[in-house]
């Protein structure tokens, strides 16, 4: 990110505001009759409405307004109105208006829309007209925020999702714009020319805020900072697609883990630390790990649900999920996904769950098949309101892809497809930022065994619709039998494993670094 904090108190835009009125746009200036006055539009102020920010130095055309701003006067005497229509994008000779002397209330306002190719102002307040001309400079203000994206290597205007609508950005110049009021939350999505994939970013608006985006190639210099709008503070990030991706990654071991959790089978993240189950025939016990070393910090007991076999760990803003659904042998019809509360885990040593059951459309055979059948699940993650489940399909090395709503009741997955990952998947995530996802796993072959990565990217629809690169990590000797992944926003994280017996040797559970900021 580039900040340009560079402040003052007020800007002043000198632009001529052009009236929309014949009358005020002649060129000639007619004489003022005596006991009136002119008034002149020559430039405004424009601030933000809760607090003095200022602007850098910069260029005043980056800003787009309204052809239709609606100035009205009010004479304090007599009542009387005098409308215009203002462009304040126009720079034009300066109108002028005459009217009798006295006291005006003024408003002057745009249209106000929560998302817009436009600024939306407004203001307020009186003038005093007592001389023969005034130059009148109104103060304006806006509660809006700004986001843009340079038109080079994008294919579409980006789009807003959010609220069950979709916004395309406006054009100008040589990049796409939209302007969302403060506190407006929404999804961008920009289809670039690079890879022919879609790029997302999940966003907050706030007054006075602006968010500048460049897409580049791998090989592409830098980018410069060329969109700094007056009077707001911008943030330019660069999103540099990566280009080839290797076949293989060495993430870094930092420690084994604990005998307590040696069989760590979830990740989370939140509260500052990051969580772990484990998995069957062990307690109904969530662990608060340290985020560097992963030694226990806390204990937290689920009360009223049983660990029939946790074997991932999902997350939103609010709530954590348990997901109860590892299914080795095939037969069980009680699978569930237990979701607690963030605040009561962080507060209390004893948290009651709410269950999400649910089954597979699919599934009509349940007799008993050890480790020789498709419906087994490890790996699950949340977003946009559902849960994303990915089976380990014992027989065909495959993953089916499932989803269901996160909320408590009883539901039938929805599958949405099954694809080829030559292995057997144990754990997924996702960056809450951008959309792509991660899923491990490991493929067990002797001495040929070995735990890989897929990277899900650019995807248009869901996580199999876009690009998908299995990226080897190590073998299992070495880094134990993988079973979580937690992907922070920077595209960094940590990996958990459990400990298992190789032959004669017992490789403990392990706590794993990575950084796949160069991949997604």
């Amino acid at each position: 990110m580039v900040l340009v904090p560079n402040f003052m108190r007020y800007l002043l835009f000198f632009t001529s505001v052009f009236c929309l009125l014949a009358a005020c746009g002649s060129t000639g200036q007619e004489p003022v009759p005596e006991g009136q006055s002119r008034l002149i539009f020559t430039e405004f102020v424009l601030q933000a409405h809760t607090q003095e920010l200022g602007a850098a130095q910069t260029d005043l055309g980056v800003h787009a307004f309204s052809e239709e701003v609606v100035f009205t006067l009010q004479a304090e005497e007599t009542g009387e109105e005098t409308v215009l229509l203002l462009d304040l994008n126009r720079i034009a000779q300066n109108p002028s208006l005459i009217l009798p002397r006295g006291e005006y209330r003024f408003t002057l306002r745009s249209p106000e829309e929560a998302l817009s190719p436009f600024l939306p102002v407004q203001g307020e307040g009186k003038i005093q007209l007592n001389t023969p001309e005034l130059r009148f400079i109104p103060e304006l203000e806006s509660r809006h925020g700004l986001f843009t994206v340079a038109a080079q290597n994008v294919a579409s205007p980006p789009r807003w999702l959010g609220a069950g609508e979709a916004v395309s950005f406006g054009r100008k110049a040589d990049y796409f714009l939209l302007y969302a009021k403060e506190g407006q939350r929404g999804r961008m999505e920009v289809e670039e020319t690079i890879r022919g994939g879609v790029l997302r970013r999940d966003l907050q608006a706030a007054a006075f805020r602006h968010a500048h985006f460049e897409i580049l190639a791998p090989e592409a210099p830098g980018a410069a900072v060329q969109l700094a709008p007056a009077a707001f503070i911008t943030e330019t990030e660069e999103i540099r697609l990566p280009g080839s991706l290797p076949g293989s990654y060495s993430p870094e071991i930092v420690r084994d883990l604990e005998e307590e959790v040696r069989e760590s089978s979830g990740l989370a993240f939140f509260g500052g630390s990051f969580w772990t189950v484990n998995d069957s025939g062990n307690e109904n016990i969530v662990y608060q790990l340290d985020p560097e070393t992963s030694l226990v910090q806390r204990r937290v007991r689920v009360e009223n649900a049983p660990n029939i076999d946790w074997e991932s760990l999902a997350q939103d803003e609010q709530y954590l999920y348990i997901g109860d659904f590892g299914n080795n042998n095939g037969v069980r019809q009680d699978l569930v996904i237990q979701r607690v509360a963030q605040s009561d885990l962080l507060a209390s040593t004893s948290v009651q769950a709410t269950p999400i059951r649910f089954r597979y459309p699919d599934q009509t055979d349940f007799s008993f098949r050890p480790n020789a059948h498709d419906f087994d699940c490890e790996a699950f993650f949340y977003r946009d309101g559902m849960l994303h489940l990915f089976t380990k399909n014992w027989l065909t090395e495959t993953t089916r892809y499932y989803r269901i709503p996160a909320e408590p009741g009883e539901h039938v997955a929805e599958l949405v497809g099954e694809f080829e990952v030559n292995g057997l998947i144990t754990g997924a995530d996702v960056n809450v930022r951008t959309g792509d996802a991660v899923l491990i796993g490991y493929r067990l072959q002797g001495l040929s065994s070995q735990v890989f990565v897929v990277l899900l990217r650019g995807y248009r629809e869901h996580v199999f619709d876009g690009e998908q690169h299995r990226m080897v990590l190590g073998s299992p000797a070495t880094l134990g039998q993988t079973e979580a992944i937690q992907l922070l926003v920077d595209n960094r994280g940590k990996i958990s494993s459990e400990s298992f017996r190789a032959g004669i040797f017992q490789i403990p559970g392990r706590w794993i670094r990575f950084d796949f900021s160069d991949f997604l």
